[in-house]
């Protein structure tokens, strides 16, 4: 199942998966241990609880810890790449039916998965390197037939024009009383290289081998 907005698939390991369908199983999680597994593994990934103090909550008191440490690891890969990908709670659901046991759990996912959805891909970039996004690309070819240091060259010569954006973080200074508070902006940057012919196909040789990287991945 693909993402709604990148075509990118979510691919979680039959492990995780594995954990999850136990997570919805109503014979082995009461309802009270899910919900409070479910919530509290959106608090912890958005570093409002620890792990630690979460294990040791009286919701949790009937779960052996190493299968409750299993379960908040689930929920964890499962959330993560959900919002890494920027899927919605619709492809989520989907991905995700055919090992849940319970479609009422697997709805309430869905619904908090929503609503904790900005907090969490805004973390994400804020926890992420961000090098500049390619958008555009303009190029000019240019005949050189003669240079300052040599009589004739007559080589091509491209003139390539790189159209980028790139999310910048900046703090905002807080006045009295205040905490300090990140805002994200996104601001566009061009990048701009001459090359000759030998380096421009190098250049897409390397851009072909990512693509099949990427693909691979």
């Amino acid at each position: 199942v693909s993402t709604q907005s990148t075509g990118l698939v979510m691919n979680p390991s039959e492990q995780v998966l594995g954990s999850f369908s136990t997570l919805t199983d109503e014979k082995a999680v009461n309802n009270v241990a899910f919900g409070y597994i479910l919530r509290t593994s959106f608090d912890i990934l958005l570093r409002q609880k620890t792990e630690d103090e979460c294990l040791q909550s009286d919701e949790v008191s009937k779960i052996e810890v190493a299968l409750a440490k299993q379960l908040f690891a689930s929920i964890f890969c499962i959330i993560l790449e959900a919002a890494k990908l920027d899927v919605d709670a619709a492809a989520l659901k989907s991905r995700l039916e055919d090992y849940s046991k319970s479609n009422s759990r697997l709805e309430y996912l869905g619904r908090i998965y929503t609503e904790k959805k900005p907090a969490l891909r805004k973390l994400l970039l804020l926890t992420t390197f961000q090098f500049p996004h390619i958008t555009d690309v303009d190029w000019t070819l240019d005949y050189c037939i003669k240079s300052n240091t040599l009589e004739k060259i007559d080589t091509a010569l491209y003139i390539i024009n790189l159209k980028t954006e790139k999310i910048n973080l900046s703090e905002k200074t807080p006045t009295s009383g205040e905490s300090a508070e990140q805002k994200l902006s996104v601001g566009e940057e061009n990048i701009a290289f001459t090359c000759g012919v030998e380096e421009l196909q190098d250049l897409v040789n390397k851009l072909k081998d990512a693509l099949l990287a990427v693909k691979r991945f």
